[in-house]
């Protein structure tokens, strides 16, 4: 009887020992699961190679933003094609006023028609 008791016990430690093994294992899994595609693909805004990309484009948002204002304040007609002087004034970039963006990857700006979007000639970036 005595050994009978001891068997089951032993038993009973076995499969408790084997439910956390098993119990540990899933956990480890499912933190792998979440946590490893973020260091195989990085998403573009904690990537250093997209926070270039992401502060062209936010410019190229401030240009469009600044020809739609300066269009508005002058009248000017629909396809009319402001310069950097014209939208200077409304430049809201880096606290300051009137200051002309640079993309951080070199690119050059084109404003363009009020028609069309501003560009910026490094590939990748442009507004959607």
């Amino acid at each position: 009887m005595v050994a009978d008791a001891s068997k089951e016990e032993t038993i009973r430690s076995v499969a408790k020992g084997i439910i956390y093994a098993v119990l540990g294992v899933v956990g480890l899994m499912i933190l792998l699961a979440v946590a490893l595609p973020n260091y195989i693909n990085p998403p573009i805004t904690g990537s250093p190679r997209g926070v270039p990309r992401i502060a062209c484009i936010n410019n190229l948002r401030q240009i469009d933003a600044a020809k739609e204002e300066w269009a508005i304040q002058t009248h000017a007609p629909s396809n009319a094609v402001p310069t950097w002087e014209d939208i200077r004034p409304y430049l809201q970039l880096g606290g300051t006023n009137g200051v002309i963006p640079k993309c951080a990857e070199g690119g050059l700006y084109t404003i363009g028609a009020l028609t069309d979007a501003p560009t910026c000639s490094t590939k990748g970036h442009a507004l959607q």
